[in-house]
């Protein structure tokens, strides 16, 4: 009997993290590319958009200029501005560049999490496979299998909320502060107090 449990135990782990890394992987990848394309079109509209504006020599195109061109250009506004406008306009650029530079560790950090995600339940689920060749000796250790699955349990399950967390724009679970007061005054002052709430926010 006891050798029976540990078996499904071990399978439903198994199936259980495979169905994660495929599921909160799948969701990852659609936040990378998802920061790339918000990256490439900040590059393509903002920053060279400034540049086209500012520094841009006779005959360039900005379009074509590399991007690390755009933000050296950019950067050369902040340090040395020609014109009162450039000057005026420092804070925004140093606003843009900044934007650039989260873009980067928001990928990197995303690329990290995920690496780290896939490869805790990669070693959970080999672990997994591993026991089947000890189904005998962990039935003999029940006490001891029940608290390494609780814990594997509790440590996959810390890991999934917080890649959910990271990838909470991708799955719009960001909840807007205006939502949630319209949703309190549709609750308890009526229709009417919140539609004016809304039309305030």
């Amino acid at each position: 009997m006891r050798e029976q449990a540990v078996l499904y135990a071990l399978s439903t782990i198994a199936q259980t993290c495979a169905a994660l890394v495929a599921f909160i992987g799948a969701l990852g990848l659609y936040r990378i590319q998802t920061v790339r394309a918000e990256q490439a079109l900040h590059r393509a509209t903002t920053m060279r958009g400034l540049v086209a504006r500012y520094r841009i020599n006779p005959g360039e195109d900005a379009a074509l200029l590399p991007t690390n061109e755009v933000c050296d250009r950019m950067q050369d506004v902040i340090s040395h501005p020609r014109t009162s406008a450039e000057t005026d306009e420092q804070s925004r650029f140093q606003a843009e560049l900044d934007k650039e530079n989260s873009y980067d560790q928001d990928f990197l950090r995303g690329a990290r999490m995920l690496t780290y995600f896939g490869g805790l339940n990669l070693l959970v689920i080999l672990l997994s496979l591993g026991g089947f060749s000890a189904v005998p000796l962990l039935a003999c250790w029940w006490r001891t299998f029940i608290g390494l699955l609780w814990a594997v349990t509790l440590l996959t399950v810390l890991t999934s909320l917080l890649m959910l967390l990271e990838m909470r724009d991708s799955l719009a679970l960001r909840l807007r502060p205006w939502r949630l007061g319209r949703w309190v005054l549709q609750h308890l002052e009526g229709a009417p107090r919140a539609k004016a709430y809304e039309r305030k926010a």
